[in-house]
């Protein structure tokens, strides 16, 4: 459920498809961004809700509440790969 949200909202061209640091296009990289059990430790999670200014993400628009919450319990629960 989690990895389609990243890929459809994240892992974008020119945003974060491989070409920039900050990469979201398969798991092992968003993981990467992802400290299981501590969403807001979590620098995706970070991202996702930053909602003003530039670093705001994704640049299209927020996610839905319904998203961040489900990020946010998967993370909680460990980011696994499932």
């Amino acid at each position: 459920q989690v990895g389609p949200i990243f890929t459809s909202n994240c892992a974008t061209v020119k945003c974060h498809d491989g070409s920039a640091e900050f990469d979201l296009s398969s798991y092992e990289t968003v993981r990467e961004h992802v400290k299981p059990g501590d969403a807001r430790g979590s620098s995706a999670y970070r991202a996702i809700t930053t909602l003003k200014g530039e670093s705001a993400m994704p640049p299209n628009g927020p996610l839905s509440q319904q998203q961040i919450n489900l990020i946010y319990v998967w993370i909680m629960q460990g980011a696994k790969d499932n």
